[in-house]
């Protein structure tokens, strides 16, 4: 949970680092304890986050796979609310 903590406090400093860049920096003290580094590495992909188990990244390069960005319609009204003092919520 600290490391989680920690990553979005980096990415809130340096958002252009990217998640995997940043859970790097995070983790660089994990590299002297291999095995915590590999068993928060897991947690992390089970999640979904691209965090290799080794460090120097001899285990497996991460890969992060994007979809293809598409124009969404324009927005379409559905609802309108009014209070009871008359005010109209869009």
């Amino acid at each position: 949970m600290r490391e989680a903590v920690a990553v979005a406090k980096h990415l809130e400093k340096f958002p252009s680092d990217g998640v995997v860049a940043a859970l790097e920096n995070v983790l660089a003290f994990d590299a002297y304890a291999p095995a915590i580094r590999a068993q928060v590495a897991r947690v992390f992909q089970a999640r979904g986050v691209p965090l290799p188990e080794d460090p120097d990244g001899n285990d497996r390069k991460p890969t992060v796979k994007l979809a293809e960005p598409f124009p969404l319609p324009p927005p379409v009204l559905v609802e309108t609310w009014k209070s009871p003092g008359g005010v109209r919520y869009n």
